[in-house]
Order: C-alpha cells, then structure tokens, then sequence
C-alpha cells in the first residue's frame, strides 16, 4: 500500500494479524519496524463452553493478564482493529484503554495514514451462539454503509464470498462478494480472517488485493 503522501514512493508496512485465539505468539515473528497493525479478529481466546454467559468476562480478565504484553509490543504504532466472531469484547476499545493509538474499524470508516479503512465484524449465521453472526439482510445494510464510506482499505473478519473461503462458501460474506463485483469502488486492498485454512494466502482479483 502507498502511505497516500504526495510524491511518497514508499509503501506502507503493515503486519496483518488474525485468529490467534489467545495465542499472541505468532506477534512477536513481525519483523519491524512496521507503520500500522491491523488486527482481523478471533484475537481473544475462546471462553468455556459452558460458560457462554460469561465470554465478556472470560476476554477481559485475558486481557488483563496480557495488557504489558500487547503494550510493549505495539509501542506507539497504530493499531486497527475489528473484531471477530470469537470475541465478546472490543479489543480496540481495551487497547485504547491501556494507552495503545488502537482505532475500531467501522462501516463509517476511519482515516489513518492517508488511508481511508472502513469494515465490521459481522458473519453470516452459524450456530448462533457466536458474536456477530448475521442474516444476509443485516450484512447487505452494513456493505452498502462501509461502500458509503468511501474507503481505499476494507477490514472484515470475514472474506467476501468465493474469496480464499476454503471452497466453503457458507464462511464467506455473499453481500460483499457481490458489491465488490459491482465495481464502482475505490477499494484497492481488504484483509480479513475467520478462515483458518487460507492464514497467510493473498489473492487478487477485479483490482482488489486480498489478504
């Protein structure tokens, strides 16, 4: 991604990071030093079963344990982040808490760097009792709000449809898929998680890099 300053050759460096389910580990393999964190969701770890009343709690007293961590890690770098279907609590909102520069993504966007980032956490349905499931009428309401946003970045939990889903296309987000194909966007890039199987792959298609 170029860092959006004129006469800037430079691109920006981002560490894109997603499903660690609790695991922070694999942060420490960024190689720095990087412009901007971009976190996609499923970072918290998964609460009991049995205690689904309590996965707020459950995520909170996680990040307590590890606030030093995830502190002295990013620094002063900023950080973006949606939430995924995992997490019952907002990880932007904690981290911000603790005097990190973490900003939510939102179907109203948010501008960082010359960049213009919108996006939601929200999935199609699965079992019901995961955060941000949603029907196909409520995900085409928020892809035609973050379209509204005019943003150059997308930032989802999950992909679009038929994009690195694992040729499983329940995972994917058809409204997106579809407004995507629409064109008419000035989307460049969208990243996202969910999809265990594509961690790490990257795809392109109709001028929109995917990771």
């Amino acid at each position: 991604m170029s860092d959006g300053q004129e006469g800037a050759a430079r691109p920006l460096r981002v560490a894109h990071a997603s499903d660690l389910h609790g695991d922070l580990d694999p942060l420490s393999e960024v190689f720095w030093p990087v412009d901007l964190w971009v976190l996609t969701g499923d970072i918290f770890p998964d609460a009991p079963f049995g205690d689904l009343d309590g996965r707020d709690r459950h995520a909170r007293a996680w990040f307590r344990r590890n606030e030093n961590a995830l502190r002295a890690r990013f620094g002063r770098t900023p950080v973006l982040a949606v939430d995924g279907n995992h997490d019952f609590a907002s990880l932007a909102a904690l981290l911000r808490a603790a005097g990190v520069d973490a900003h939510a993504v939102t179907p109203e966007g948010v501008t960082l760097l010359g960049h213009r980032f919108a996006g939601f956490p929200n999935i199609p349905r699965m079992r019901g009792h995961w955060a941000h499931e949603s029907t196909p009428e409520e995900l085409a309401r928020l892809v035609r709000r973050t379209f509204d946003a005019e943003a150059d970045v997308l930032v989802t939990h999950c992909p679009p449809r038929g994009v690195l889903d694992h040729d499983e296309g329940h995972l994917g987000n058809g409204p997106l898929a579809d407004a995507l194909a629409r064109g008419g966007h000035g989307v460049g890039h969208h990243l996202f998680g969910h999809v265990h199987a594509t961690a790490g792959q990257r795809a392109e298609a109709r001028g929109v890099r995917f990771y």
